[in-house]
């Protein structure tokens, strides 16, 4: 998957949102605080298609996508582990993989997923910045899409595995509906 495919499923009828991720874990550096986690390289969008809000300061803009910018929004259970002494995060830096970033927002608490993954336990970077400064690759993980209208669910679903077995000129892709 690459971030255009991500811009041909949004020309899909019934689709709202198509976010494109990448993920990798990553190492967190505040002071003298080490700690591991996954960083999510994402969009603008990722807020409004997860339907997830931030707590403090902003999300991800189309300017920091475009200039690539070394900002970060981090998840609750980051926050805590890397800000025990209950400072503010947004303004201040934190190492990714030795890189510096600022944090500019701060996650609502989502808690563990049925699967007990701790959402909560992410730090969320451009997917411009992500794929070239942490990540190193062009390739996307993957990508969520949202829709319209849940009744057409099942003809829009197969209408993306269409466009995508078109657009890799192989099937190449498995969709998960959730």
């Amino acid at each position: 998957l690459v971030p255009a495919d991500a811009d041909a499923i949004l020309e899909v009828p019934n689709v709202a949102f198509a976010v494109p991720e990448m993920t990798s874990s990553v190492t967190l550096r505040r002071g003298n605080v080490d700690y591991q986690t996954t960083a999510n390289g994402t969009v603008p969008q990722f807020t409004t298609a997860k339907s997830w809000k931030i707590a403090k300061g902003e999300f991800i803009n189309q300017n920091d996508m475009e200039t690539y910018a070394p900002v970060a929004v981090l998840g609750q259970t980051v926050v805590k582990t890397l800000f025990p002494d209950g400072d503010n995060p947004i303004g201040q830096y934190v190492l990714v993989n030795k890189i510096p970033f600022q944090v500019i927002g701060v996650m609502a608490e989502m808690g563990a997923t049925s699967c007990r993954n701790d959402q909560d336990d992410v730090v969320l970077v451009p997917l411009s910045t992500g794929s070239i400064r942490l990540f190193g690759q062009r390739n996307i993980r993957t990508i969520t899409v949202q829709v319209k209208d849940g009744s057409a669910i099942d003809i829009t679903q197969q209408t993306i595995q269409a466009l995508l077995d078109q657009r890799h000129k192989r099937q190449d892709t498995q969709i998960t509906n959730m």
